[in-house]
């Protein structure tokens, strides 16, 4: 998966996790009992944990598209430098 695709997906899930923690909050408000509490708590660590992940893939896809932009700027300057007169 390219490193665009990457980041409109971990983009994608980062809404659909606001979204589902948006719903959460909703079902808090409406009065649970202690045992729907409970699964709800569950639920919201485990999405917790989906967040999580997603962020460090986010952050090490956007690490290495720098790494990659900082080799291009290093070799585009490396190419001038040899095609100037000396």
């Amino acid at each position: 998966m390219a490193n665009t695709d990457l980041l409109d997906h971990s983009t994608a899930m980062a809404q659909a996790t606001g979204l589902l923690h948006a719903e959460i909050v909703k079902l808090r408000a409406s009065g649970l009992n202690a045992r729907q509490m409970a699964a709800l708590n569950a639920v919201e660590a485990h999405m917790s944990a989906i967040s999580d992940a997603n962020v460090a893939m986010g952050d090490s896809v956007r690490q290495e598209q720098e790494a990659a932009n900082q080799e291009q700027k290093a070799a585009a300057a490396e190419k001038r430098s040899k095609a100037l007169p000396v």
